[in-house]
């Protein structure tokens, strides 16, 4: 994403499309994910004509490919070569949304079919581009002035967070570990498809207190009012919290639950399995639990580093949430630790593992789904065990590899791939193998819990307690 894009289409702003074909779309939401250009820029990269039409509060494209076989080409190489199956699910409607990493959690979170919402999209991906790209001081000034922040304190904080991540990536750390330094205020851009009805479910999720998002409902609101019957539908049962005191729907008994945790860069991808609900804790509750993931990547220079800017970040957090504003989800960092419990049916859970256990997995994700997998298949649950196991069959087994009989990812360092466990059915010793490989996580608490000032005579009677 270039600063042309926030000044053009602006921070928070819906972009409604009309494709000539669900290839077009498919074939952008790809380009996305890998590049940092921007949405005019891509258009033509991909060889396709666009027409705007202006309407009151958005701007509609019309995009038509000028060779459209190529285009097929393209995608039909994309879905054959697994980077992303999505691509399948684009219908040739959409719109394109620019808008901070918070915002992308919050909708993703969102749109899952336990919640009854029904939709697919592709995100830009930090495990991909390079924040270098795009990154400047000036687009640093344009975001915090769309997301209605004036303080010099978050400039700097956000320019040094942006000099670790530099200096992080130039001493070779993944660009999937070096993200964990960046607050959740870095824009994103978002392609999203879904049927209008579940466009107006999405509407009644997003926050009317938050900047971006109430740019993005306004938006949507005037989409659907021009191209469809408006925004009166059924509201999805469950919705994501910013504070501890907001209600929370119980969700369905009859899903199974596991508890997940991990950093926020981890349930940024979690949230996106579509037939999984994540439950995220409130961000409340992530600022108050003051803690933070640091990747085994990370040298001991940067650990200190990552964690002394941590720490700077999390009490301006605080400060935020003690005067009760509520952008001070925009200040918490993309490495911060929280929990989640997650519902989902076994089957989508078979699915889900199937694409996590994968070597190709964000390593965080791939460490608590091997959790699952080791419970699901425990002999503690003998009667689901059996269940289990006769699904994995049915699916074609507990990797990917399994399913498709072939690596779908020959160009990830893989140890199933090279022990040739990819045909093997001993899943207990697949797991085992991929828990050796998968990089352990290090959790430190930052807030550091000090006894209260006590007169002498509470501590002598809770060491001496009284014989009645």
């Amino acid at each position: 994403m270039r600063l042309d894009d926030i000044i053009e289409v602006g921070l928070g702003a819906a972009v409604y499309i009309k494709a000539d074909s669900s290839m077009t779309l498919g074939a952008l939401g790809a380009a996305i994910t890998h590049s940092p250009d921007s949405l005019f820029t891509l258009i033509d990269k991909l060889g396709l004509t666009c027409s705007v039409e202006a309407y009151e509060g958005f701007i509609s494209l019309r995009l038509k490919a000028k060779d459209l076989n190529k285009l097929k080409k393209f995608v039909r190489r994309i879905f054959k070569g697994r980077a992303h199956r999505v691509v399948g699910d684009f219908q040739s409607r959409g719109f394109y949304l620019v808008c901070t990493r918070f915002d992308a959690i919050h909708m993703w979170q969102h749109t899952n079919v336990p919640n009854l919402v029904f939709g697919v999209g592709l995100e830009r991906s930090l495990r991909r581009v390079n924040l270098r790209s795009y990154s400047s001081e000036e687009m640093i000034d344009e975001v915090l002035l769309q997301l209605e922040i004036n303080d010099p304190r978050i400039k700097s904080l956000c320019l040094e967070s942006i000099a670790l991540y530099m200096k992080l990536v130039d001493a070779g750390v993944p660009l999937q570990d070096a993200r964990f330094v960046l607050p959740e205020l870095t824009p994103t851009v978002i392609l999203f498809s879904m049927p209008p009805r579940y466009i107006a479910k999405l509407w009644h999720c997003l926050r009317e207190d938050l900047p971006t998002q109430r740019r993005i409902k306004e938006g949507i609101e005037k989409i659907l009012n021009e191209e469809f019957v408006g925004k009166e539908v059924d509201k999805p049962p469950y919705r994501g919290r910013i504070w501890k005191k907001e209600k929370r729907n119980r969700v369905d008994r009859s899903l199974i639950r596991f508890k997940f945790k991990g950093s926020l860069s981890m349930f940024a991808q979690l949230v996106r399995e579509r037939l999984l609900y994540v439950d995220l804790w409130s961000w409340e509750k992530v600022v108050m639990e003051g803690k933070f993931v640091i990747p085994s990547t990370f040298p001991e220079w940067a650990k200190k580093e990552y964690l002394e800017l941590a720490k700077k970040w999390w009490k301006l957090q605080v400060e935020y949430l003690n005067k009760g504003d509520p952008r001070f989800v925009y200040l918490t960092l993309l490495g911060q630790y929280a929990e989640a419990e997650v519902y989902g049916t076994l089957r989508a859970w078979i699915v889900s593992l199937q694409e996590r256990l994968c070597s190709a997995a964000q390593w965080e994700i791939r460490r608590q789904f091997i959790k699952v997998a080791k419970k699901l298949l425990s002999h503690l649950h003998l009667r689901r065990r059996r269940k289990v196991i006769e699904l994995l069959e049915e699916s074609g087994g507990l990797l990917r590899c399994h399913r498709e009989g072939k690596c779908t990812e020959p160009h990830i360092e893989c140890l199933i791939r090279n022990l040739g466990l990819y045909k093997s059915r001993n899943y207990g010793k697949i797991l085992k193998v991929l828990e050796e490989a998968t990089p352990k996580p290090e959790y430190v608490k930052i807030v550091k819990m000090e006894l209260p000032s006590l007169p002498p005579s509470y501590y002598f009677f809770l060491l001496n307690p009284p014989l009645w």
